[in-house]
């Protein structure tokens, strides 16, 4: 299913993207474009927003599955239709994006994410204690994730257009590296609140995904300014 998704992919979009007329230009090249990422804070702030808040994602997402096995004793059919309930969120997430983002402006849009998104981890332990709670606080954690993944797309474009492609490129990687890292805490945390009897299995991961969204919103603020001083 997932190659024959891809391919009607790949046709749609072979046949939608027209082909650009490429000007050769010598000034610009991938160690040129490194060479004034590196030089330009904002772009360094910026990877490391989204490597942030993309780790305290992935310190839930990739234990959730477990946690309501382990908690609720849910079946292979209720865990898939809790993640037709998060991939509901995630379309909230980015249909909001679309709706807001351009309206309040990018930076707001993500720090509201982002803000909001630690509040979500932290009603976590508080709602997990039934099935359906712990299943509407994964809603509202994943919906304002997404929000602020997909609001901090059309900023990274923007913050150096001579660059695009490689911003782009470094971004994505940057995601991919906070995914990294969040996995490699996830399944400790989650062992260790489970061995705790005194404390939820989820609130180590919670806690975690709440101080790696502070530190993206420090990030966030140096972007900002980093703008700011350059305006």
């Amino acid at each position: 299913m997932l190659s024959l998704l891809g391919i009607l992919a790949f046709g749609v979009l072979a046949w939608m993207i027209p082909f650009d007329a490429v000007r050769p230009d010598k000034n610009v090249g991938f160690r040129t474009n490194v060479k004034k990422m590196v030089a330009y804070p904002p772009v360094l702030a910026g990877l490391a927003m989204a490597m942030l808040f993309s780790a305290a994602n992935e310190t839930i997402n990739l234990i959730f599955g477990i946690w309501l096995e382990s908690s609720f004793g849910l079946i292979i059919a209720a865990l898939g239709a809790a993640a037709a309930v998060i991939g509901l969120s995630e379309l909230g997430g980015e249909s909001l994006a679309a709706a807001f983002t351009d309206r309040i402006g990018k930076p707001m849009a993500i720090g509201i994410g982002v803000a909001l998104n630690c509040l979500a981890a932290l009603l976590l332990p508080i709602l997990g204690t039934s099935t359906a709670g712990a299943v509407v606080g994964l809603f509202f954690f994943y919906l304002t994730f997404e929000f602020a993944l997909v609001s901090s797309v059309p900023m990274m474009t923007e913050v150096m257009p001579a660059a695009r492609a490689t911003v782009m490129a470094f971004t994505t990687a940057s995601v991919s590296v906070g995914r990294a890292i969040g996995a490699l805490l996830a399944s400790p945390l989650f062992l260790f609140g489970e061995s705790s009897a005194s404390i939820p299995d989820i609130l180590p991961n919670a806690l975690a995904a709440i101080l790696l969204n502070a530190a993206a919103l420090v990030a966030l603020r140096y972007f900002q300014k980093g703008i700011e001083s350059r305006a």
